[in-house]
C-alpha cells in the first residue's frame, strides 16, 4: 500500500464513496481502460481491513450503505476482462488477485 493512513481501512462514512470508486472501475473496465486493475488490488486490500467509526453512531447509520458496496463488488468480480493487450500477463495476475 502507498499511503500509511490506508493500512487503517476505511471509515463507514465513506461508504459511498468507495461504492463510488467501484462504479468508477467497472466503468473504466468497461471502456477497456485496464491500467485500473492496479489501483483495484490497492483498493480491494483496504477493503479487506475492518471500517473504522469515528462515531459509536457511524456503525448503525452507515451499515445501511453496505449493500451497494458488495452489489459494487460483485459486479466487479463478474466481470469477464479479456486482456489481449497484456503479453507479459502482469494485468492478467492482478486482475486475478482482484477476483479473488
Amino acid at each position: 500500500m502507498n499511503n500509511e493512513l490506508a493500512k487503517e481501512g476505511f471509515f463507514f462514512r465513506e461508504l459511498d464513496k468507495v461504492t463510488q470508486v467501484l462504479r468508477l472501475i467497472l466503468n473504466g473496465l468497461h471502456n477497456e481502460k485496464f491500467e485500473l486493475v492496479p489501483a483495484l488490488v490497492s483498493l480491494l486490500e483496504v477493503i479487506n481491513i475492518p471500517f473504522q467509526l469515528a462515531k459509536s453512531s457511524d456503525e448503525l447509520k452507515e451499515v445501511q450503505k453496505m449493500p451497494e458496496v458488495l452489489n459494487s463488488l460483485c459486479d466487479l468480480v463478474l466481470f469477464e476482462v479479456e486482456l489481449e493487450s497484456d503479453p507479459e500477463g502482469n494485468l492478467t495476475a492482478d486482475w486475478e488477485t482482484a477476483r479473488q
